[in-house]
C-alpha cells in the first residue's frame, strides 16, 4: 500500500512538474534596453549650456534650445546632411539632440573630451584653452551621472 501510495506521489509530481518545463529545449533572452554612450554627454553638455531648458535663449550669441545652437553650427550641419533645419527648431529638444548626435558619432564615443571641446570650440575645439574650461565645468555634471 505503501508503495502504492509513493508511486501515485510521484506520478503526480512528475506530471504537475512537466506543466512548468518547456518541452524543447529552449533558452529565452529578454529584449535588452538600447544603450546610447552619448546620452550622458548630451545631458551634461545640456546642464552647462541651459541647466534643461529647452526652451534657453543667449541673446549675446543668438544661441537657443538645450544645448544653445547657433545658426552658424545649424548651416553646417544642413550643408553636411543636406537638412534643412532652422535655428527656430533648435527649441526642439528631439531636433537639438540629433544635431548633437551628429557631430558626436563623428568623433566617437570613445572620446569624450573631445566631442565636448568640439561642440564648444567647433571642430578645432581641441586647440583652444577656453575648450578646456568648458570640458571641466561638462565633466562636473557627468561624473555626477556616474553616481
Amino acid at each position: 500500500m505503501m508503495k502504492r501510495a509513493i508511486l501515485i506521489l510521484c506520478i503526480l509530481c512528475t506530471v504537475s512538474l512537466a506543466g512548468y518545463s518547456p518541452g524543447e529545449r529552449v533558452l529565452y533572452i529578454p529584449a535588452g534596453t538600447k544603450i546610447n554612450p552619448f546620452d550622458r554627454i548630451f545631458d551634461a553638455v545640456a546642464m552647462v549650456e541651459s541647466n534643461m531648458n529647452p526652451n534657453a535663449y543667449n541673446k549675446k550669441e543668438n544661441s537657443v534650445g538645450i544645448i544653445q545652437i547657433r545658426e552658424i553650427r545649424i548651416k553646417d550641419f544642413n550643408n553636411q546632411t543636406k537638412s534643412k533645419y532652422k535655428l527656430v527648431e533648435m527649441y526642439d529638444p528631439i531636433k537639438s539632440k540629433s544635431v548633437f548626435m551628429y557631430y558626436a558619432k563623428r568623433i566617437g564615443h570613445q572620446y569624450p573630451e573631445k566631442i565636448i571641446r568640439c561642440w564648444n570650440g567647433g571642430e578645432n575645439g581641441m586647440r583652444y584653452r577656453q575648450t578646456k574650461q568648458y570640458y571641466q565645468k561638462v565633466s562636473l555634471h557627468l561624473n555626477k551621472k556616474l553616481k
